[in-house]
Formats: structure tokens, sequence, C-alpha cells
């Protein structure tokens, strides 16, 4: 080879080398089969796993079918540990061109459900913004709001937080020295003048294979519009934490170190830059993210000045509230939570030691495990136990002096009615798309569906169900048909599955009383683990869910004795629900409920089969070890 080849290649060589190797594209992808139990898909489920991502059909109201898109480790958490049922994976072997394909239609048509029923509310929330401001002076809840003075308590000398006066001080020299006071204006002029879209609701026409694409909603751009003007007015007085809103971690474990300090000193820094430039941000929703970025910048603050780690009170309006077990399980549910809040607040202090700098997603891992683990501590002295309903971003509301608009009052009657009934059409759309059928259209036949559209793609746009046939048995091995036959049912598809597609192999994830029993057997002789685990009475494994029926003996390893067992659990569920009935007006419904239900899935059991295992109201995580 001549030198001046080489030459040329020697930096391909070299790269070839040091670059860091791609990932290796999938080329299987796994059928996921989830066991009966009580409650939601009582007969079964299944999914689709890619990689990380697992897809399945889920029955949400109003009677429809949702696609939902869930990490594979929570997926499997949810219904391996605490619903209680086995989870089988069926890898298919199928080529990464066709796993690219598959996935790619999944996705999108999880993307294009997420807007259509986005619509629906935002249609909605448009009717009901319209309606307020021209029926009501009350002023309007803005989320995340809460954490900081804006209003009047503000303006009449509240405490000026040296980090937002440092902040404001930035937007002077960027900006200009008026730019808060002239920009909130151009923002009052626009909320005044703003109206909603001339097609926005017109005639409603969806597709499950096409983006609705829908003009930014009235109440979205107001709520956006009307955030601004509130985040420019905290700048303006650039106020320190409200009394209440923030948490302060007690305890010496709890003190800043000389490097969190130092850590922390540098990302308020180089987070008061991030917001100074939001302004001139395209982003509309710049005013909210302002308003939860100065609080956590009031928050650091006072963590520098105490030497101490100080959150954010991450809850709002809409917090709901967990449902907790009763008697000692709930004491060792709040050990649970408290031990694993605990280490994951240690765990991200670990990282931002060892990290160069804090990032915003180090602070965030930072404010959730203290807020877990003071919601804990909380709930063991008998208050609630909150969770956060609005992801990780800090949502304690705040209200703003909304501005009516610059129209007649009989144009915002058009406007809302128009807007309800658009609502209206969406919402019978939505139900006529996604209708929701055990038989014909359930969590099966849709993952099935959603696989021939795939297929149909690359067969052609005009592929007959001959052509979508064959292009499933070039790329997968076989077909599975869900109409006119039993595949509908989630096991029987799974056994099609496994019988038709190109077989790659199958992964088992036990339940968790299956764990819990196995890790008993190491150490325990067999029959005493049996006897005492086989009722609901003696059972050291199992953690009654809230919504769990009345039974006695677990049937699903009694298959001789199913029918017997049976019998004695259908007169067991009965028995309690005849006790609910006379308690009601002393303790509502739930035990009737929960008898008769008890008494409904104890009868498959005397035709051997076995549904019902009992959910599980909280789970440690070292049980999910091997999930993911």
């Amino acid at each position: 080879m001549g030198a001046a080849r080489l030459a040329l290649l020697l930096p391909i060589l070299i790269t070839a080398f040091i670059a860091p190797a791609r990932a290796e594209p999938d080329r299987r992808f796994a059928y996921v089969y989830v066991e009966a139990n009580e409650g939601s898909s009582s007969g079964g489920h299944v999914a689709l796993r890619f990689g990380d991502e697992v897809y399945h059909f889920q029955h949400d109201a109003p009677g429809v079918l949702r696609l939902h898109t869930d990490e594979a480790a929570d997926f499997l958490f949810r219904y391996a540990l605490l619903d209680n049922r086995g989870v089988h994976e069926t890898d298919i072997a199928a080529g990464a061109e066709t796993v690219e394909l598959l996935r790619d239609e999944f996705s999108r048509r999880a993307l294009i459900q997420t807007a259509q029923f986005d619509a629906r509310e935002a249609l909605r929330s448009d009717a009901e913004l319209i309606e307020h401001l021209f029926s009501s002076a009350a002023p309007l809840p803005l989320p995340g709001f809460g954490y900081l003075s804006s209003g009047a308590d503000a303006l009449l000398g509240a405490e000026v937080s040296p980090s937002l006066a440092s902040l404001r001080a930035c937007m002077r020299r960027s900006y200009g020295a008026s730019f808060t006071g002239a920009r909130r204006a151009v923002i009052v002029r626009e909320l005044a003048a703003l109206r909603p879209p001339a097609s926005g609701y017109g005639e409603v026409s969806l597709r499950p294979d096409q983006h609705p694409g829908f003009p930014v909603f009235y109440s979205t751009r107001y709520r956006d519009l009307l955030a601004a003007g509130e985040a420019l007015r905290i700048v303006e007085t650039a106020p320190r934490l409200r009394p209440g809103t923030y948490r302060a971690l007690d305890g010496d474990e709890f003190a800043l170190l000389a490097a969190e300090k130092l850590k922390l000193g540098a990302f308020a820094a180089k987070l008061g830059a991030e917001l100074c430039g939001l302004p001139s941000s395209p982003r509309p929703d710049w005013g909210s993210a302002l308003a939860v970025g100065m609080a956590r910048l009031a928050a650091v603050e006072l963590s520098l000045e105490s030497a101490r780690w100080v959150v954010l009170d991450l809850h709002g309006a809409d917090t709901a509230e967990a449902q907790l077990p009763e008697g000692a399980l709930r004491a060792e549910s709040l050990d649970v939570l408290e031990a694993e809040s605990g280490a994951d607040l240690a765990a991200a202090r670990a990282d931002l030691l060892a990290s160069n700098r804090l990032g915003e997603a180090g602070y965030s891992a930072i404010e959730t495990a203290a807020d877990r683990l003071l919601e804990a501590r909380a709930a063991r002295a008998g208050k609630p136990l909150r969770m956060p309903t609005r992801g990780v971003l800090p949502a304690l509301p705040a209200t703003a002096h909304a501005v009516r608009p610059d129209w007649s009052d009989a144009e915002a009657e058009t406007y809302a009615a128009a807007a309800r009934a658009a609502a209206s059409r969406l919402e019978n759309e939505l139900v006529h798309l996604y209708r929701y059928d055990l038989i014909r259209r359930n969590c099966v036949s849709e993952v099935f569906a959603t696989v021939d559209a795939a297929l149909t793609q690359s067969a052609g746009a005009r592929a007959d169900s001959a052509a979508i046939r064959a292009e499933s048995e070039a790329r997968l091995g076989g077909y599975v048909e869900t109409a006119g036959t039993l595949s509908f049912i989630p096991i029987v598809s799974q056994q099609a599955v496994a019988g038709l597609y190109r077989f790659a192999g199958q992964r088992d994830h036990a339940s968790y009383r299956e764990r819990r029993l196995a890790r008993m057997l190491e150490d325990e002789s067999a029959w005493r683990v049996r006897l005492r685990e086989s009722n609901t009475l003696t059972s050291v494994a199992y953690r009654p869910g809230a919504d769990d029926s009345s039974f006695l003996f677990f049937t699903e390893d009694e298959v001789l004795l199913r029918p017997l067992l049976g019998v004695v659990n259908f007169a067991y569920g009965l028995g309690d629900g005849i006790v609910g009935v006379a308690t009601m007006p002393f303790e509502g419904p739930r035990r009737l409920v929960r008898g008769f239900r008890g008494a409904l899935f104890s009868l498959p059991e005397l035709a051997f089969i076995n549904l019902r295992k009992g959910t599980t109201s909280f789970v440690e995580r070292r049980w999910a070890a091997d999930l993911g």
C-alpha cells in the first residue's frame, strides 16, 4: 500500500479503534403475556417489548382502548410485583429492519393518540376558561407559582432574595432597565386581544394513523402568556421563598458538606444564567419554567445560608393521597418507603460528589428523594402520604389576576359553545375510533392490528389481507389471526405467537408471591411454608392490596384441590359480603363489594380455573433486582 493511501486511511483506522462502539441494532422483539388476576385486565394482558420500551393497550374511560408506552422495568414492576402476576416474554427473531418498522409504527400511533386525547382536554379547557373569564372575577391558579410572592405582599416590602436580585440585574443588563414592566404591558395587551383559532373548532375528523394537527388552543396560549406576566412580576420584586412552601431536612446527616456547597454554588450560578435567557427563548411556556427555576434558585440560596439541604414542597392542589395499608402493614410500608428514599437521597448526594458539576437532573433527583423521605416521616406522624401527580416538577399553585378579553359577552358565549360542541364531537370520534370490545377489540387484537398496519406499509398501501399475511410470514415466520379464532384470549395468543412466529427463546418473570415463597423455601421446610402460606390469614408473603376481594385460600398451586378450595372461598366471600350489608351504614360499601367480588372470582375455581392471586400493597425494590 502506498504512503499516500495509508495517509488517507490512517484517520479512518484510528477512528475505528478509538470511537465508542455503536449499539448493535435490535434483531428481535418480545411478545409479553401477563397472567390473569383480579382487577384491571383480569383475564390477562399482553404487550410488545422493544428493548427498554413496552407498548400495550389499556381499557380507559370512556370505554376506549388507549396505547400506552412504559419503560420495561416499570411495566414489569407493576404487573409482576404489585399486581402479583407471572409475566412471560416470548422473543421473536425478526431482523433489525423489521424490528425498527414495528417499533416506529407503535411509537407513531402512541404519539397520535396522545395528541388526539390531549386535544379533547384542551377543548374542554378552552370552554371552561372562556366561561370563567366572562362569568367570574376570581383569579386563575398557576401551578408552580406558589413558592414566591408576586402580589401586594411582595410590593409591601417582603425580604429580597439576593439570588433573584442578581437575576433581575442580569435581565436589566440583557434587555434594558425597564424590560420587565414593558414586557408585562405587552403581555396584558396580547391577553386582551387573544382569540380562539378560527379553524380550531371546526369539524372533527380523526384517523388512527394521522396526527390531528390542531392549532395551539386558546387556553394553552392564554395560560402561557399569563404565566409569563406573573413570572416577570416575581422578577421585579425578587422575593424570598414564602414560609411553608419549602422543607428543611433536620439532622446532622443532612448538613451540607464542603464539596456540596461548592457545587451548589456553581449550580446556582449556572441556573441563574439560564433563567436570565428564558424571556428570549422561543419556547411558549417560558414563564412557567422561569417561575419554577426561580423557586429552585431561592431554595438553593436557603440551603447555602443554613448549611443544610432545603428543598421545595413538590405538591400542588391536585396532589393525591396514597392509600396505605392498615394495621401493622402501614408501619412496615412506611419503614420501606423511608429506607428506600433515604438510600435514594444518599445515592443522589454521592453522585453529586462524584460528578464534575451539579446539573438539573441531579438536583431534581436530590429534591425528589428528599420529598419522599419527608413524606414518609410525616405519614409516620399521622399525616396523609402525599404523592406528586405532576411528575417531579414543583407544582404548588398560586392565583393570578386574569385579563378579560376584548370580546363581547355574545362572542364569549359563541366561542364557549363552539368549544363545548367540538369537545363533544371529538369525544364521539375517539369512542368510535378506539371503542373497547372484550372479544373483537381488546389488548390482544389491537396489538396485532398495529403489527398489520406496520406490515401494510412495507407491503404497499393497497396490500390486501393475503399480501399482509405473506409479509408477516416473510418477516416474522408466520401470521397470527385474531378475528374468528380464540387468539383474542391473552394466553391463547401467547401460544399462537410461540408456535407461528420465529421463536427465539422465552424469559419468565415470577410474581411477587412466587419470589417470596422461593426465598422462604431456602431457609424453611417445605411443609411449613406450604401450610402457612396456603391461606390469607397466616400468610406472611401476602400483603393485601387496597382493592383485593375477600378470599381464604390461594389456589394457583393447588390444581386437584382447586374446586374444593373454591367452594370454601365462595362461602367466605359471600359471608363477608353479607356482613358488609349489615355494616354498610357504619363503614360504607367497601366490605360488601369486597365480599361479593370474592365470591364472584371464586366461581372459576370450581371449574379448575384460577384467576385471582391477590395483589400487593407495597413491594421492596430489592425484589425487582432481575427485572428490566
